[in-house]
């Protein structure tokens, strides 16, 4: 659970680096921030669990289209 604590802080610091220049208040960036690191991290851990062979581009450009469609980062 470690690893996991360090993977998702930094994947929120990248992300409030990502969201910087976005007029939201400092809370509001950072649950932004935290919901995104969140939604990517479970969707890498979803793509582990499964059972069959994908290339790891495969959920890198589901990851980024979804990003781009919820236009949060």
């Amino acid at each position: 659970m470690e690893l996991q604590s360090m993977i998702k802080s930094q994947m929120v610091e990248a992300c409030l680096v990502m969201i910087s220049d976005k007029p939201l208040t400092r809370a509001k960036r950072h649950y932004q921030a935290h919901f995104m690191a969140n939604a990517i991290f479970g969707t890498l851990q979803y793509y582990l669990t499964l059972d069959y062979d994908r290339p790891s581009q495969e959920v890198a450009a589901i990851i980024a289209e979804l990003v781009a469609k919820l236009n949060i980062l």
